[in-house]
């Protein structure tokens, strides 16, 4: 019975709309100073202020279109987070949710193709 209600607790605590909320905030800002942290090792970088081994640098910090993928990895792990979260409530959302999930990954792996 109390592990229920633990349980519970813990559904209604990171499944809440307060907390959906709190949660997008803190994924939008990740993804923003991930992006522009992003452009800052790709400036250093390029500028030789900053060394990667070889391979890092040619993959991650030698185009600025490498920066899109960052903030793209940041929304996506907060879309799986609204996959769990509209799982009990909707169907059809969850199904939106799983294509938008979809596209997100297809779109990262476009902008990782473009740096190339």
């Amino acid at each position: 019975m109390k592990s229920s209600l633990l349980i519970q607790r813990i559904f209604n605590k990171l499944l809440s709309a307060h907390t959906k909320e709190h949660i997008e905030r803190i994924f939008l800002v990740f993804a923003i100073i991930g992006f522009l942290g992003h452009l800052a090792l790709i400036y250093l970088v390029n500028h030789d202020f900053i060394h990667f081994s070889e391979e890092v640098e040619q993959e991650f910090f030698q185009n600025p279109i490498a920066a899109i993928y960052t903030p793209f990895s940041f929304i996506l792990i907060y879309e799986v987070y609204l996959l769990v979260f509209y799982i009990p409530q909707s169907v059809t959302t969850y199904v939106r949710k799983q294509y938008e999930i979809i596209t997100l990954i297809v779109i990262r792996r476009l902008s990782k193709t473009l740096q190339t």
